[in-house]
């Protein structure tokens, strides 16, 4: 457990400067365009009481964050383990808040339960196959034949960023995040630790990212598919609108890729990369 612990604590160290240059990037596009289009009510601060209130309303909840990361870091649970706990406390909460708001309903909640049930069965049954089918790749050397054909094409090391973005752009159309990690992840870590010349660490966080890229790539990306019904739009105008974001997060991308401080400056400060 311990040994899970100190892989996620270099990989989440890792991440904090790239979330801070994605917040950065996606927060700046999203204020200008509030900005200039006038999107969204201005409330006025109403003072320090109300905030106050609402915040230790919200204090059960924003304890689940907390519990998951100093459970795994602290290497008290597994990151399964750590899910689970989570989902218990948040049906437990759940169950509490209806209770006392008066909006707990048995059917709903058993619903909702088989829902969620569904969804895990089959997501398990994708990941179990996808292992198998990662397993077979490994066994045939894959890996190594995509490695000498892509490095055979070009060692120029913009070139072989750009292939592999094309590539995170295409699987993310028709796959899932998770199952494109499981599946790419040892595949394209040979091209870029020798292509690319990265750090694990830094291939971690690249692979991360760069799989969430692929999901919201328009016209045929997934998460818009999930996202527009929500937003009550259509396909379309959700694809336009989330060209800017994506050409954001392509620059986080490439910040990633090729100034290893982005990711590296903090473990390297901690002292677990040398």
């Amino acid at each position: 457990m311990g040994i899970h612990a100190n892989i996620y604590f270099r990989l989440i160290r890792g991440r904090y400067h790239s979330w801070i240059a994605c917040w950065f990037f996606l927060n700046d596009y999203s204020f200008s365009l509030l900005f200039f289009k006038g999107y969204g009510e201005i409330h006025r601060f109403e003072g320090v009481v109300p905030v106050a209130r609402e915040t230790f309303g919200a204090l059960p909840v924003l304890v689940i964050p907390f519990l998951i990361l100093y459970g795994i870091l602290g290497g008290v649970m597994t990151p399964t383990e750590a899910g689970a706990i989570a989902a218990l406390y948040s049906i437990i909460l759940g169950i509490i808040y209806g209770t006392i708001n008066g909006n707990f309903s048995l059917s709903e909640f058993f619903n909702a339960l088989l829902g969620t049930a569904k969804v895990t069965g089959s997501s398990l049954i994708i990941v179990g196959m996808v292992i198998v089918f990662g397993q077979i790749l490994i066994f045939h050397q894959f890996p190594q034949d995509l490695l000498e054909l892509v490095l055979s094409l070009t060692e120029n090391r913009v070139l072989l960023f750009l292939i592999i973005v094309l590539f995170f752009l295409f699987v993310g159309t028709f796959m899932d995040a998770v199952a494109n990690m499981i599946i790419l992840g040892p595949l394209l870590m040979p091209i870029a630790l020798e292509g690319l010349g990265m750090h694990p660490i830094q291939y971690g966080v690249f692979l991360m990212v760069g799989l969430l890229l692929g999901v919201i790539t328009p016209p045929l990306g997934i998460v818009l598919f999930i996202v527009a019904p929500i937003a009550k739009t259509s396909i379309e105008k959700t694809a336009i609108a989330v060209i800017p974001f994506l050409i954001a997060e392509l620059i986080v991308l490439a910040l990633i890729a090729f100034v290893p401080a982005v990711t590296l400056y903090l473990p390297r400060l901690a002292g677990i990369v040398g």
